[in-house]
C-alpha cells in the first residue's frame, strides 16, 4: 500500500544527511523554512527540495508509489575571494552524496540515482553560486 507520508519521510532522509555535512560549519547551512543571514565572508550553502510529480507504474490503487526528484545545494560565497572556495565546497557536495547512496526515514528507503555534479557558476547580486542537484528515488 502507498504510504501518503512518504514525502515527509523522504525529506527527513535527505535533510539528516546534509546535516551531517561537513564542507561549511552547520551554521552555515541554509535550511527551506529557516531566517538564514549569508556571513560577511567565506562560503555557506543553500538547501532546497524539489519534488517531482509522484508516478503510478503498477496498476493497483494500493501499489507502492513511485517518488523522484532532486536537492538542490548551492554552494556560496561572496564575489572577491574567485570562485575556487565555492568550487571546492561544491565539489564537497558532490562527494558527500555519492550515486547508489542509501538513506532511511522511518521504513522509507531513498537512493541517490545518478551521480551528482556541479552545474554552472553564478555571479549574482555580488555572490557566486554554483548549484549541485542531488537527483533520488524512493518508492514507498
Amino acid at each position: 500500500m502507498a504510504d501518503s507520508s512518504a514525502g515527509e519521510k523522504i525529506i527527513t532522509a535527505l535533510f539528516t544527511r546534509m546535516a551531517a555535512f561537513t564542507g561549511v560549519a552547520s551554521t552555515r547551512i541554509a535550511w527551506p523554512g529557516v531566517d538564514f543571514t549569508p556571513p560577511a565572508s567565506g562560503t555557506w550553502v543553500e538547501v532546497k527540495h524539489f519534488p517531482s510529480e509522484p508516478d503510478n507504474p503498477w496498476l493497483g490503487n494500493d501499489e507502492p508509489v513511485d517518488f523522484t526528484g532532486y536537492m538542490q545545494v548551492t554552494a556560496c560565497g561572496k564575489k572577491g575571494q574567485g570562485i575556487m572556495p565555492v568550487k571546492r565546497v561544491a565539489d564537497d557536495v558532490v562527494g558527500h552524496f555519492p550515486k547508489g547512496t542509501k538513506m532511511t526515514s522511518n521504513g522509507v528507503l531513498v537512493k541517490i540515482e545518478r551521480q551528482p555534479g556541479a552545474l554552472s557558476v553564478i555571479e549574482d547580486n555580488g555572490q557566486i553560486r554554483i548549484p549541485v542537484p542531488v537527483r533520488y528515488r524512493a518508492i514507498a
